[in-house]
């Protein structure tokens, strides 16, 4: 059958058209696309995209500590964890409980012990996140006895799986006389909160 009347003419959209409105999927399967089918819930101009995947930095936190700490683990057996500084702590809220923190630390360490062990790790509470340790030193015997000190960094990727306030504080464990922030050096501890 012949066409009656005046052929349509096809009108192409510009992007004027489409401000603020997005055609769903479902709309163009079923083919029956009118004005009320037009969504505008999925405009992302000016707005926040969620669930585009993580690895944003939240929140940090730090603490600082510029005194020479000296501890005596157990009479110098180096068997168990001490508080390294009461100082190098700190406390952060994640805001979902999917997020994980990263923690870093930074120390001059020191033990009088010869040829003695001397590690670090770090505390979520009363929980050691690490059991042998994260970061460790060997002090090397010399003929004069003397060792030195030297810069220790432990670094840790925790899940806490919690929106609770959560203390991280740094201990050690080691044989003799052991120092943090020896001769006064600056010890700093980090705590990022990342989304998950």
């Amino acid at each position: 059958m012949p066409f009656i009347g005046n052929k349509p003419t096809a009108v192409p959209l510009t992007s004027a058209d489409l401000t603020d409105n997005i055609i769903t999927s479902a709309k163009i399967a079923d083919g029956t696309i009118v004005g009320d089918d037009i969504n505008s819930t999925f405009d992302l101009t000016g707005k926040t995209v969620t669930g585009a995947g993580g690895g944003k930095v939240l929140q940090v936190v730090s603490a600082t500590d510029s005194t020479q700490r000296a501890t005596s683990d157990g009479g110098g057996s180096g068997t168990g964890w001490v508080t390294a500084s009461n100082t190098l702590s700190v406390t952060i809220t994640p805001t979902s409980a999917s997020n994980k923190i990263i923690l870093m630390c930074s120390t001059m360490a020191y033990t009088t012990w010869n040829n003695g062990d001397f590690n670090l790790t770090f505390f979520r509470d009363s929980t050691n996140l690490a059991s042998g340790g994260i970061v460790s030193l060997k002090q090397q015997y010399t003929t004069s006895y003397n060792t030195e000190a030297l810069g220790l960094t432990p670094i840790w990727y925790d899940s806490p799986s919690s929106t609770s306030a959560i203390t991280y504080q740094l201990y050690l464990r080691g044989y003799g006389i052991c120092y943090v922030n020896y001769n006064g050096n600056t010890g700093s501890i980090i705590a990022m909160e990342i989304q998950g």
